[in-house]
């Protein structure tokens, strides 16, 4: 995304397409990432190293319930980022075929970074039932929760360090707050 970005503007084609492919490969992260944050609590509460009512474990078991407990979450998942299941698309496309004008391509020239094909994109977000205010509001979630997750996990590491009396390093910057869940 970030070379797009930095070669081909936000406003590119090259640039949404890729926002679209990390956010699919996000989602699912987020849910493999629950799982990991749930197996590490436990193993650090067994060793009693966990302090799981301060800010980062707060912040990371909502994002573990979240990814793995929220059915929704949980089929947007399972539907659309790992494996696209074969009814969501014959769902989108039976959809797309109601529809009077579908785009199949966007963009002009023969570079791939000057166009796209965005149907397979359209019958996966049709098939899933989702418009455009519910797959915006998801799409926030998911980027909000990588954020979470990035900041929250490496306080979460530092305090579980301490824990056994490791300290960061005096030259070590300061660290970064938590993010509140």
């Amino acid at each position: 995304m970030y070379v797009s970005q930095q070669h081909h503007g936000q406003d590119s084609i090259a640039y949404k397409r890729d926002v679209h492919t990390l956010l699919w490969f996000a989602i699912g992260t987020l849910h493999e990432l629950a799982t990991a944050i749930r197996q590490l609590r436990s193993a650090l509460a067994k060793r009693q190293m966990l302090d799981s009512e301060s800010a980062p474990w707060v912040a990371l078991r909502r994002l573990e319930k979240q990814w793995k407990d929220n059915k929704s979450f949980r089929e947007m998942r399972n539907k659309g980022a790992f494996h696209v299941d074969k009814d969501v698309v014959d769902k989108g496309l039976d959809k797309l075929s109601d529809e009077r004008h579908v785009e199949l391509v966007q963009g002009e020239g023969s570079r791939d970074v000057e166009g796209w094909l965005p149907l397979g994109f359209l019958a996966l977000h049709h098939g899933l039932g989702l418009d455009l205010d519910r797959y915006g509001d998801f799409v926030e979630v998911a980027m909000a929760d990588l954020g979470i997750a990035r900041t929250n996990i490496q306080e979460a590491f530092i305090l579980a360090a301490e824990a056994v009396g490791i300290s960061p390093p005096a030259s070590n910057p300061a660290r970064p707050a938590p993010m509140a869940g």
